[in-house]
């Protein structure tokens, strides 16, 4: 897999929501009708981050790992997202940001 240089620079994350998990846990649903309307780079920004986002100095992330190994690499298929040309992009959490491959 090669990588173009193409490097995103993701907004950084919130880290206190005005819903709680609890909330939002109760309210979701999965739809099969969409909008059509374009994502938020800061709306990515946040999901890339609440998959694999590292929250501590030593690497520890928001998805548990066996071992701390974390195993799982990330990558968004980018469509309808605000400021972002279309693409395959990986997430690399260590630096909050994404590479075109």
């Amino acid at each position: 897999m090669s990588y173009e240089n193409k490097i995103v620079i993701l907004p950084k994350p919130r880290l206190n929501g005005s819903v709680s998990l609890e909330e939002t846990l109760s309210k979701r649903r999965s739809i099969r009708n969409y909008s059509g309307k374009l994502i938020s780079l800061n709306d990515l920004s946040q999901l890339l981050w609440a998959g694999q986002g590292i929250t501590t100095r030593d690497g520890k992330r928001t998805s548990p790992s066996a071992g701390g190994l974390f195993p799982v690499e990330l990558y968004a298929l980018v469509g309808d997202v605000t400021d972002i040309e279309a693409g395959v992009y990986k997430y690399h959490q260590e630096n909050h940001n994404l590479t075109l491959t």
